[in-house]
């Protein structure tokens, strides 16, 4: 009986089921509205780490506005080329 039990062997079985991640700015067809929206979202996550009276408030600046528009075009790049191994195709 031994010998029997010192044969068996766990086996563990796992499922993972994979789920295409959607990309927000397919959410979206105004490009002014999506790059208001990514602005938000960046400055949400600077805010995040800067301390509550050092935080950015108010309206977007320009600034803000043509950093998240080149972090949108870097985006679609990537999702776009992503197979490509020219670095000259990102930002």
């Amino acid at each position: 009986m031994e010998v029997i039990n010192s044969e068996k062997k766990k086996t563990i079985i796992t499922a993972a089921a994979t789920q295409r991640e959607e990309k927000y700015y397919f959410r979206y067809s105004s490009y002014v509205k999506l790059v208001r929206i990514t602005a938000w979202m960046k400055r949400f996550l600077t805010n995040l780490k800067r301390t509550k009276d050092q935080r950015i408030t108010g309206n977007l600046q320009f600034e803000e506005i043509k950093i998240a528009e080149r972090a949108l075009l870097k985006q679609v790049q990537i999702d776009a080329f992503n197979n490509e191994e020219d670095k000259r195709l990102y930002i």
